[in-house]
């Protein structure tokens, strides 16, 4: 990770204040240079192909956050099902889930042919 570099801000000249305000921001913005959307990014997202209709893409990783009992595992253990009878290979993962839970994830998983990944039931791989 790149870093900023520290300002002595106790002169309080205003021009001297004003060009280590703007050197901070173009530093600032220089650490999200690997990160920034490109035109070629917007290309790829463009061409994506979903899976599930602007929602689940092929090939991608995403999280989707929503406060506690809203149905997250509901709809996600239902689309895991979908997509691996549609012959997808499926790794549903889940960082939170209570041993219940995960216990009956995984019955699901065995019985439609997806991957539970869950590091928190493994000794040592908690996230």
């Amino acid at each position: 990770m790149r870093s900023i570099e520290k300002y002595d801000f106790e002169d309080n000249d205003d021009a001297s204040s004003e060009k280590r305000s703007s050197e901070k921001e173009s530093d600032v913005g220089a650490l999200f240079q690997d990160v920034a959307l490109r035109e070629v990014d917007v290309e790829k997202m463009i061409n994506a192909e979903f899976l599930i209709q602007n929602m689940i893409v092929r090939s991608n990783v995403a999280a989707y956050v929503a406060p506690a009992n809203m149905g997250k595992t509901a709809i996600f253990l239902h689309l895991s099902e979908k997509l691996s009878a549609m012959g997808m290979k499926v790794l549903y993962v889940n960082v939170d889930g209570s041993p219940g839970d995960l216990k009956r994830h995984f019955a699901h998983a065995s019985t439609h042919g997806y991957q539970v990944i869950a590091p928190d039931a493994r000794d040592g791989k908690s996230t």
